[in-house]
C-alpha cells in the first residue's frame, strides 16, 4: 500500500535566508491519485514546534505543501527529550508516513538507526549527515550556514555603537559553532574593510587548520535549546560587558535574549533567523 515510486515525492529545501530553512514536498498528480494521500511527517527536536527556528520552519514547509497539494497531509510529533526521538520516529513509521523529516543534529543517531532498520522508508534530516549504509532513502539537508551568519556579523559590526558585539550557542556542536564562526568572520571582514576594530564576545574560533566539518573554538554555551532564563542571563552579562548587539544561536533560548533587551536596556538581541537586526526570533 505504501509502494510509492521514488519520484513520487520530492523533498526540497528552499529559502535559507539568515538561517531559516523551509522544507517543501511535492507529489505528481498521477502517483498521488494512485496511492491516495501522501502523509508527510515531522519529528521535532526538544525546542518544540513553535521554536521560531528550524522546527517551526520545517513544519511550516509541510503545511505549505499540504495547502498547495490536497493529496498531501502533514503531521508532527514534538520531542520532549532525546528519549522521545526513537519512539516518535517509530510511531510515524507505524502510521505509514510517506516521508519522515527529523530536525536537528542531535537526532542523528535515532534517525540513522531507524533508517537502517527500515531501508525503504523515506527520511530527511535537517542540519545533519547521518551514516545509515542500509538506507535507500535518507536525504541530508545541510547548508553553508556560516555564509548567512557572516552577513549577520557584518551587519552587527556596522550597527554597533559601542564597538562590542556578542554571540552564544545552545550547544557546542558543529551546526551551532559553524554559525558562530560565520558571525565572527563577518565582523572581522567588516573590521578589515572599514578599518574598524569591533570586539566579539562569546566565541573565539580556534587557530590553524581544522578537520573538515569541525568548527572548534572557545565560547559561551547554554547546554540546551530551551532554557530561556539562561539566555536572558547570558545576554545581560554581555550587555554589562559593553555589547550592544547579541546574536544567539540557540533556538528558543534566544527568546531569553529578547527578554533581556526588553528589561529597559537599549542593546539589541539579534538572531540567525532575523530579517533585520532587531527582529526577535532564534535559530
Amino acid at each position: 500500500m505504501r509502494r510509492i515510486n521514488r519520484l513520487g515525492a520530492l523533498l526540497g529545501a528552499g529559502a535559507l535566508v539568515l538561517g531559516t530553512v523551509t522544507i517543501g514536498i511535492a507529489t505528481t498528480a498521477s502517483i498521488a491519485a494512485a496511492a491516495g494521500k501522501f502523509k508527510a511527517c515531522v519529528v521535532t527536536d526538544t525546542g518544540g514546534i513553535n521554536d521560531h527556528s528550524f522546527n517551526a520552519s520545517a513544519w511550516a514547509g509541510l503545511q505549505d505543501a499540504a495547502k498547495k497539494d490536497k493529496n498531501i497531509s502533514a503531521s508532527y510529533l514534538s520531542s520532549t527529550s532525546s528519549a522521545s526521538y526513537a519512539p516518535n520516529i517509530n510511531k510515524f513509521i507505524s502510521q505509514g508516513c510517506g516521508i519522515i523529516v527529523t530536525v536537528g543534529f542531535l537526532m542523528d543517531g535515532a534517525t540513522a538507526t531507524a533508517a537502517d532498520a527500515h531501508p525503504t522508508q523515506k527520511f530527511a534530516i535537517v542540519d545533519d549527515v547521518p551514516k545509515a549504509p542500509k538506507s535507500k532513502d535518507l536525504l541530508a539537508l545541510t547548508y553553508d550556514t556560516n555564509q548567512d551568519a557572516f552577513l549577520g556579523g557584518y551587519v552587527a559590526a556596522a550597527m554597533s555603537k559601542t564597538g562590542v558585539v556578542a554571540t552564544y550557542g545552545g550547544a557546542d556542536i558543529p551546526p551551532v559553532t559553524i554559525y558562530m564562526d560565520g558571525f565572527v568572520a563577518g565582523v572581522r571582514y567588516y573590521d578589515q574593510h572599514m578599518h574598524k576594530h569591533v570586539k566579539v564576545l562569546g566565541w573565539t574560533p580556534s587557530k590553524g587548520n581544522r578537520a573538515k566539518g569541525q568548527f572548534n573554538g572557545k565560547g559561551t554555551f547554554v547546554g540546551n535549546f530551551t532554557d530561556q532564563t539562561a539566555g536572558k542571563t547570558i545576554t545581560s552579562g554581555f550587555f554589562a560587558d559593553g555589547a550592544d548587539i547579541v546574536f544567539p544561536v540557540a533556538g528558543g533560548v534566544g527568546l531569553g535574549s529578547v527578554a533581556a533587551r526588553s528589561c529597559g536596556s537599549t542593546p539589541t538581541a539579534a538572531s540567525p533567523r532575523s530579517r533585520t537586526a532587531r527582529t526577535s526570533s532564534a535559530r
